[in-house]
């Protein structure tokens, strides 16, 4: 039986607007915007899905060559980096494409 929160959760989405649930991609992101990113299928490892807890990332560059030293990223799949707010400010790369949640 759900819970009273869950059924008022349930009708305030019924309720919402189509551009309320409008995906983002990362490539879409302006430098400084912060993020979370929507659980990917296969191994979501520090992620949880979306009932866990969410790492807060802020885009902090638009295009990355490389993902490591020699190692380029293919023309058709750009990336840009984010700062991992959360977990000690550690950089990551994300694929432009990527699904991501913008948050204030």
């Amino acid at each position: 039986m759900a819970t009273q929160r869950a059924i008022a959760l349930r009708n305030r989405f019924i309720n919402a607007t189509e551009n309320e649930f409008e995906a983002l991609t990362f490539g879409e992101l302006k430098v400084g915007d912060s993020f979370i990113t929507f659980p990917d299928p296969g191994d979501n490892s520090g992620h949880g899905g979306f009932k866990g807890k969410h790492w807060i990332f802020i885009k902090t560059q638009e295009n990355v060559e490389e993902a490591g030293r020699g190692l380029k990223y293919a023309k058709d799949n750009p990336h840009g980096k984010a700062c991992n707010t959360s977990h000690g400010d550690t950089e990551d790369n994300f694929p432009l494409s990527m699904l991501v949640i913008q948050v204030e």
